[in-house]
């Protein structure tokens, strides 16, 4: 009964999300050079890593919808940095992102461990 209505719940708050946002959930990863940058999005909490080494936890909010662009409010909740604004914009052909202008941000592959 516990598992029913967790499931209930996560399937609620997905219908409650908009069709943009359902499209960023999930692990996300850009390669440079000599760099990573990895941004993770999962129903209001965002995760972002990068190398050499950096990592950032906290909520968003969506800001606005326009098109296939997304502003959301990131809040980290720290006092020194705060809140601040992040735009995604999507491409649903090439299932990519670009976040903060830097791109394209591929959806990370989850390998099978079997």
């Amino acid at each position: 009964m516990k598992l029913y209505l967790i499931l209930v719940g996560f399937f609620i708050y997905l219908g409650d999300m908009s069709e943009q946002e359902k499209f960023i959930q999930g692990e996300w990863e850009w390669h440079g050079h000599s760099t990573f940058v990895g941004w993770t999005f999962e129903k209001g909490s965002y995760l972002r890593t990068a190398y050499p080494r950096m990592e950032e936890r906290g909520t968003y909010k969506i800001d606005k919808i326009d098109g296939k662009e997304l502003t959301l409010i990131l809040d980290n909740g720290q006092d020194f940095m705060g809140t601040r604004m992040l735009t995604i914009r999507l491409n649903t052909l090439n299932n990519t992102l670009h976040i903060d202008g830097k791109g394209d941000f591929n959806r990370r592959e989850i390998l099978n461990e079997d």
